[in-house]
């Protein structure tokens, strides 16, 4: 089993090796597959060699804890991200703050449902 814990630029390399190479691969920076083609080639290396990709529930925000939290009486839950503003590199948020120049929480992508 080969852990992913370094960050989202360590998935494709390091899971190609690991799905090649060990029977599972275990995703802790999710985030990596929002980039176009990556979990796709995860997929097939995982398909090619009868490895698994694993994602751990920590690393989905918590669904856990959320989904928890959602068989309580509870009229609201507030789930915040915080991370560096380097950790967001290479996403969307690039186009929406400039995260080199942030000295302050910003917040570029909430979800508010009625």
């Amino acid at each position: 089993m080969v852990i992913e814990a370094a960050s989202r630029d360590a998935v494709e390399p390091w899971g190609l090796m690991a799905l090649q190479n060990a029977q599972s691969f275990v995703v802790a920076s999710t985030s990596a597959f929002c980039e176009d083609g990556i979990l796709q080639k995860l997929v097939a290396a995982a398909e090619e060699h009868r490895s698994q990709i694993l994602v751990p529930s920590g690393a989905l925000g918590a669904i856990d804890a959320l989904a928890a939290a959602s068989m309580l009486p509870l009229e609201e839950v507030i789930h915040r991200v915080i991370k560096p503003p380097s950790a967001w590199a290479g996403t969307p948020a690039e186009d929406l703050v400039q995260l080199n120049a942030l000295t302050q929480a910003e917040i570029f992508f909430a979800v508010n449902p009625a």
